[in-house]
């Protein structure tokens, strides 16, 4: 049986991983021409159940505890006066169960562990279609066709593998993020390293936000939140700007739609790093809560290429590596026999499970991007932690 997985994100890599500690070749296509051609981004956290429940599975535990940063889970929210609403800066070691790992060090630490040759860079599929008892895959760069027994889409948001399973889109969601970088939190830019803590800072309000969490090597990732139309992304003169690298005029731009904000929240726009910052702009797409399609024993999805959400409940990449664990044990289960009835027990469960956290993520963000946002934020985060953790 020959697997192939389009695309090298955590999800696809984590599958890959299981498999192939199983003794089930696979092949891994990814459109980005090396591991290293785009920043992955800031960090994330790993939760027990799901995301670190996969590396234990994958057997990468001892290599992930090397990495994490468990002092960095850490969240504190201010209002556009930088008054605290919620404060919450003493995680630690001791019990702590959602460790902060950066999101390119997760990544690497599952492309070392797979059998070189694995991920086969710079290959751009544009379509995917069975054809009798295969699967048809049809690259663009390079102009390649292979046809497979089985292809997992793992390719995110705008998945190339999801149209042959259905045609739902993911829908905007009405917030937009541009991200930026600090760096030198700890030294030169230890005021901003100081307002933001030890792990993650959340400024809200006005419908807007300033987000800035913690990241190895003394930085820090910030995404300003807009709730904006979707034409912004079409509209706004930043990616213009950035072609031309006039980047204070960015700042000056995002500046004006902070400017009765507190001056040391106003400093994470003015003093990020100018000429490293990505200035991407990223609308915030969420797949419907309840949705599914007709299984067939040659094509599944998971990740974001099944169910993408909002970021506001820490679970996408964490869902995505728990969703591939139980696809790999799945398919190593069914020892190469029909798989028809494999991914359909695989969607419903992962299906059903997405749908609760597709509600919650998209209800968070509506709470931490509103008129009061701080507010809501950090007296949602007081309730929950009244609640305290769930049963195990």
């Amino acid at each position: 049986m020959t697997i192939a997985i389009i695309g090298a994100g955590l999800g696809g890599l984590t599958l890959a991983r299981i498999l192939q500690i199983n003794s089930i070749p696979v092949t891994i296509y990814e459109r980005e021409p090396t591991s290293s051609s785009r920043n992955q981004g800031g960090s994330l956290d790993l939760h027990g159940d799901s995301g670190q429940h996969a590396l234990s599975i994958a057997g990468l535990t001892a290599q992930f505890r090397k990495l994490v940063r468990p002092e960095s889970e850490g969240t504190k929210i201010v209002g556009k006066d930088a008054q605290i609403t919620y404060a919450d800066e003493e995680s630690g070691p001791e019990g702590n169960d959602r460790p902060e790992i950066d999101r390119g060090q997760l990544r690497d630490l599952l492309l070392d562990s797979l059998t070189p040759g694995t991920v086969k860079w710079g290959y751009n599929l544009s379509k995917c279609e069975i054809v009798g008892e295969k699967v048809k895959l049809t690259f663009t760069e390079p102009a390649e066709i292979f046809e497979v027994d089985v292809v997992v889409g793992a390719d995110g948001t705008w998945s190339r593998v999801r149209p042959v399973l259905t045609p739902t889109l993911p829908e905007y969601t009405g917030v937009t993020f541009i991200d930026i970088q600090l760096s030198d939190v700890d030294g030169t830019n230890a005021e901003i390293g100081k307002l933001i803590g030890p792990g993650t800072l959340c400024a809200l309000d006005d419908n807007k936000g300033l987000m800035a969490q913690r990241n190895s090597g003394g930085k820090a990732r910030v995404y300003i939140a807009l709730r904006v139309p979707l034409s912004f992304t079409q509209e706004s003169a930043i990616p213009s700007l950035v072609a031309e690298q006039d980047y204070h005029q960015i700042q000056r731009l995002l500046l004006s739609d902070f400017a009765d904000w507190h001056p040391s929240l106003q400093k994470l726009i003015t003093k990020c790093d100018v000429h490293e910052s990505t200035w991407a702009l990223r609308p915030i797409y969420s797949f419907p809560a309840e949705h599914s399609w007709e299984t067939n024993g040659h094509v599944t999805i998971l990740g974001d290429a099944a169910h993408v959400m909002c970021p506001f409940a820490g679970e996408g990449a964490n869902l995505a590596m728990l969703d591939a664990a139980e696809l790999a044990e799945a398919i190593v289960k069914a020892k190469g026999t029909d798989l028809k009835e494999t991914f359909k027990e695989f969607e419903k469960k992962m299906l059903e499970r997405s749908a609760i956290f597709t509600v919650e993520s998209l209800q968070n963000q509506n709470l931490f991007i509103s008129e009061h946002g701080a507010k809501a934020a950090g007296d949602l985060m007081k309730e929950l932690m009244a609640r305290g953790p769930p049963p195990q």
